[in-house]
């Protein structure tokens, strides 16, 4: 069974806010990630957490303010213990399906 098997089986659930830290839970991958930045540009980090990845946090990606939505697709790369920290954001939108490892 693929990873696209899978998310057709799951169920959608989501984390939604406008800034802050999102840790994904035991059981579930992240799909999609979405975010707009405030007056001001936002960032978000990633550090990945789940199967076969290791801890550490990436580089703040840039938000632009005039770029309107930022997304990103992961389709099972960052699972369980994976944290997102939303800086300087008006809204984001974090999708998962469930996790098979």
């Amino acid at each position: 069974m693929s990873i696209l098997d899978d998310l057709a089986l799951s169920a959608f659930t989501y984390d939604a806010g406008t800034a802050g830290t999102v840790t994904v839970a035991a059981g579930k991958i992240v799909t999609r990630i979405a975010c707009i930045a405030t007056a001001a540009a936002g960032t978000l980090t990633i550090t990945p957490g789940g199967w076969n990845q290791a801890p550490v946090a990436g580089a703040a990606i840039p938000i632009p303010v005039e770029g309107g939505w930022f997304g990103l697709s992961m389709l099972g790369e960052l699972g369980a213990g994976t944290v997102l920290v939303f800086a300087g954001t008006a809204s984001y939108l974090v999708t998962y399906a469930k996790a098979t490892n």
